[in-house]
């Protein structure tokens, strides 16, 4: 029938649960650069151009990991609603396959 649509849910399902390893790997990788970032310390220096650059640089680096947490957040948050999405195929499928019967 033309406009069926076929999904695979266990595609789907698997696909979900990559995300969501993805997004645990993005985040082992941020604690990572931070602690890096960390233990360099301060190494622009104490004089005026350092002091500014350092808090130019420490203002950028909050907010860029702010940002990155937040995409975190949007990627656990997808791959949840994939693998939901299955979920709710399969149970589509198994209601549409049943017997149903009109109500008396």
């Amino acid at each position: 029938m033309a406009g069926d649509i076929g999904v695979d849910t266990g595609t789907l399902a698997q696909a979900g649960g990559q995300l969501t390893d993805e997004a645990k790997a993005i985040i082992a990788a941020l604690d990572q650069l931070s602690k890096v970032l960390g233990a360099q310390g301060s190494p622009w220096g104490g004089d005026e151009v350092g002091a500014r650059f350092g808090r130019e640089y420490t203002d950028f680096v909050r907010q860029a990991f702010t940002a990155i947490g937040t995409y975190h957040e949007q990627v656990v948050y997808s791959g949840g609603g994939q693998q939901a999405g299955a979920k709710c195929w399969v149970g589509l499928e198994r209601f549409n396959s049943q017997d149903v019967r009109p109500a008396r």
